[in-house]
């Protein structure tokens, strides 16, 4: 799901997520005024993705030789999704 027009960033307290790396729903790290810049760098547009989106990606990504961790296939669902590969 691609939403536009996010004006703010809401802490996920309860995240679950195969993809280990982003079961941080609110990092002690977030600098919200980054978060916020970031976000506006992207006309505040957020995507959403499922495991088994990423689970699919990670294993097309396997086949290849080349290999990734489930949340670096996050991101190519995000390629994909932007730009209708």
């Amino acid at each position: 799901m691609i939403a536009q027009e996010k004006n703010d960033l809401t802490p996920e307290h309860f995240p679950y997520t195969r993809a280990s790396a982003l079961n941080i729903g609110n990092p002690p790290s977030w600098k919200k005024e980054k978060a916020m810049y970031t976000l506006r760098q992207t006309n505040r547009m957020t995507i959403s993705v499922t495991d088994d989106e990423i689970l699919d990606v990670k294993a097309i990504i396997d086949k290849s030789g080349i290999g990734c961790e489930p949340a670096s296939a996050a991101c190519w669902i995000t390629k994909i999704s932007v730009s209708g590969d």
